[in-house]
């Protein structure tokens, strides 16, 4: 978290030293524009077990035998399956300097994750295995999450060819509209993989829940304009916030786009 911070601290030095220079010595010559775009690309949720110890139902086997107090980082982070997203937005590109611009955008934005496979089912006669039948049941459930973003990027361009690449890198802040839950990713709540679909409500002994409104994060890309009005971009957008954030689960979310914008 610690460093999380401080990489947010040196963008908004960085973004907040290029305006300055920029009311000291402006240029009106500089091309300003609004654009709009839409977005599509796949999203996953990224878990760990800040205390894997607190699940009854978990043995795990070491070299110096089975044990269940791992720490979080001795047990690892899981990533869920991909979920196809989509998005748009509206933005504003001001232009600071040959090489600069700042762009703030306000975007509707989808995240989430996805299982798919045959039905998953906890075995309770045994400690904590999941036994996939040979005729199990095929699905493909998906949670889908919902987000109203702000993003402030500072866009570095390169002028020399007639499509201009260009790199860019700033923040984003969301806000969670809705969501729709189809299955657990706390693979040791003890609850079937596809609840979603067979429960009317939420069990109650799943961690994966309680999910935060706000949230913030990064995000980096590459990007080129096309023919003066178009522009086509690749970015990866990873939280530093948490959509879940308990004594016993964490889960980020992270996702990365293809964007075809227009300008006018």
């Amino acid at each position: 978290m610690k460093k999380n911070c401080l990489i947010v601290i040196f963008l908004i030095g960085l973004i907040s030293q290029i305006i300055a220079q920029e009311i000291k010595e402006p240029d009106n010559s500089k091309n300003n524009y609004f654009g709009t775009y839409f977005t599509a690309g796949i999203s996953t949720q990224i878990h760990s077990y800040p205390n894997i110890m607190n699940y009854d139902n978990v043995q795990l086997s070491t070299e110096e035998g089975s044990r269940n107090y791992l720490s979080e980082k001795e047990y690892g982070k899981f990533g869920e399956g991909f979920l196809p997203v989509i998005g748009f937005g509206v933005n504003y590109t001001r232009q600071i300097n040959s090489w600069f611009l700042v762009r703030p955008q306000l975007s509707y934005i989808q995240k989430g994750c996805s299982n798919r496979g045959e039905a998953l089912i906890v075995d309770t006669d045994s400690a904590y295995y999941i036994s996939v039948g040979d005729d199990g049941e095929k699905f493909k459930y998906n949670n889908r999450f919902h987000y109203v973003a702000f993003d402030f990027l500072l866009i570095l361009k390169i002028n020399k060819w007639k499509t201009k690449p260009y790199f860019q890198t700033g923040l984003r802040n969301e806000f969670l509209i809705s969501y729709n839950v189809e299955y657990d990713i706390d693979q040791f709540s003890g609850n079937l993989v596809f609840f979603g679909l067979h429960e009317p409500s939420y069990p109650g002994n799943s961690n994966y829940k309680d999910f935060n409104r706000f949230n913030f994060g990064m995000i980096n890309g590459i990007g080129m304009e096309l023919y003066k009005r178009w522009y086509v971009e690749l970015n990866t957008n990873f939280d530093f916030g948490y959509l879940v954030k308990n004594t016993d689960l964490k889960v980020r979310n992270m996702i990365s786009t293809f964007t075809i914008g227009m300008v006018f």
